[in-house]
């Protein structure tokens, strides 16, 4: 039976704070020139994927459960247990924005409406964390 590869999944957990460290530190900022903002927009991507990385090894390790993609991921987190079914709603829409608005057309952002929402749901990047180590540490009391 495969196991989840604690050492892998803390990095992407580390990879998280850091990136969320650095996202509250740069929307509090005073100045929000372009280097700032593409710096915000790299940090956001990097913090989803490793989001969506954690979701994706869990669900294949511990579940042997493929995702059809992103959004299918978190959804699937919720269904197995592994983030709050609250959570798993609010973050959804982090996939799909990931994906049309950062990937695939970043640079015609509106940078302040991302801002808004960085700012706004800085906390759910805590909590997903949270809710993975709390799923971690119930499935290895378990053994």
């Amino acid at each position: 039976m495969q196991t989840i590869d604690i050492k892998r999944v803390n990095s992407l957990f580390s990879d998280i704070k850091r990136e969320t460290e650095f996202l509250s530190e740069a929307i509090n900022g005073n100045s929000l020139d372009e280097k700032s903002v593409k710096a915000i927009k790299y940090s956001l991507i990097v913090t989803i994927e490793a989001m969506l990385q954690v979701c994706q090894h869990i669900l294949a390790k511990k579940f042997k459960v493929p995702v059809s993609g992103y959004m299918d991921a978190f959804k699937k987190a919720h269904r197995y247990g592994i983030i709050s079914e609250s959570l798993s709603i609010k973050i959804q829409p982090l996939a799909d924005l990931r994906n049309e608005f950062l990937i695939h057309g970043y640079w015609k952002c509106d940078d302040e409406l991302l801002i808004g929402l960085i700012r706004d749901n800085l906390s759910d990047f805590h909590k997903f964390v949270k809710e993975a180590e709390e799923f971690i540490t119930r499935q290895q009391k378990e053994f």
